[in-house]
């Protein structure tokens, strides 16, 4: 994670691990990646919350993904404009903080939820309501990152010694997030990697019951193949892959990779909400939920617009 001003195109010393600087190609690029993916990020959160029969346990867990990560971009989009206000610049880098967290623990709510959902026997019946489901989740979604933030806000504003200086975030000090570069290690790279190892193993193991399913019951189903692609697609786009590009560009950085492996980086984090959004709008059914919505609103519409005329 390297922390850049777009304006001065600099990066500090202490604010990563390395010293890179984007150019302004780069920041042009980033800013049109996160208002595509934010824009995407509504309409998917709009749609999700609009039909009730995508209210059920996984699209809340969705919606809880896109909001917050929605939440997080735009802060991190407006962050370059509060620079000079202290204050708000300090507080805009506190939201960012959680947010991204939050988001990286809703996709560890959602690879569990979907571990646990294919690796239950088809006989087993479920018992514990969703509602149970849901407040652990949230718990676990909203809970870390509040408690994870709380321990960095203490550090930085609680009595100063030694100890506490190093570990610091300075929030605010000279752009509108993590200025330190232990305070970027302890409070967000080793969470990321946890939650990124997390979605990792949950990947794999979703995989290996998804095939062990479909082994098992390919003469009856036929439709296997596909659906552990789209699945696996999914899950690919979502759990960690970009942090991953991340973490190989700033190995290669001395190398001329480096430079085609960050604009990757920055395409795929930027546009994460856009892949989101093409994996879970751009399918059968929400598309024929999509299709009907509009078929009986234009309907009513009519009937409504008819209805008005006078009788001659």
């Amino acid at each position: 994670m390297f922390v850049c001003i777009h304006n001065d195109d600099l990066c500090f010393e202490n604010c990563g691990v390395n010293e890179i600087s984007f150019n302004k190609a780069e920041g042009l690029l980033s800013t049109i990646g996160l208002s595509i993916s934010i824009v995407a990020l509504m309409i998917t959160m709009s749609i999700y919350i609009i039909f009730k029969k995508l209210r059920n346990v996984p699209g809340k867990i969705l919606v809880c993904l896109v909001v917050t990560l929605m939440i997080g971009q735009f802060s991190f989009l407006i962050s370059p404009f509060l620079q000079h206000f202290e204050v708000w610049c300090q507080l805009i880098a506190i939201v960012t903080h959680a947010c991204f967290l939050s988001a990286f623990c809703w996709t560890n709510i959602m690879g569990f939820d979907l571990l646990k959902t294919f690796s239950r026997p088809t006989r087993v019946a479920v018992t514990s309501k969703p509602n149970t489901h849901l407040v652990l989740y949230a718990i676990y979604g909203f809970g870390v990152p509040v408690l994870i933030v709380s321990v960095a806000v203490i550090f930085q504003y609680g009595l100063a010694t030694a100890t506490i200086d190093n570990y610091r975030p300075n929030n605010g000090q000279y752009i509108c997030w993590i200025n330190s570069k232990m305070g970027l290690v302890v409070f967000f790279l080793c969470p990321l990697a946890l939650f990124t190892l997390f979605d990792v193993v949950a990947f794999i193991a979703t995989c290996v019951f998804i095939a062990r399913a479909n082994k098992e019951g390919a003469t009856a189903r036929g439709k296997g193949k596909t659906c552990t692609a789209v699945i696996n697609l999914k899950l690919a786009f979502i759990m960690g892959i970009p942090w991953a590009l991340a973490f190989i560009a700033n190995i290669t950085n001395s190398t001329s990779a480096a430079d085609v492996l960050w604009i990757i980086f920055i395409v795929f984090n930027t546009l994460q909400g856009l892949f989101i959004a093409i994996s879970f709008l751009c399918t059968r059914k929400v598309l024929q939920l999509v299709k009907e919505g509009f078929e009986t609103t234009f309907s009513t519409s009519k009937s409504t617009t008819y209805s008005d005329v006078p009788p001659s």
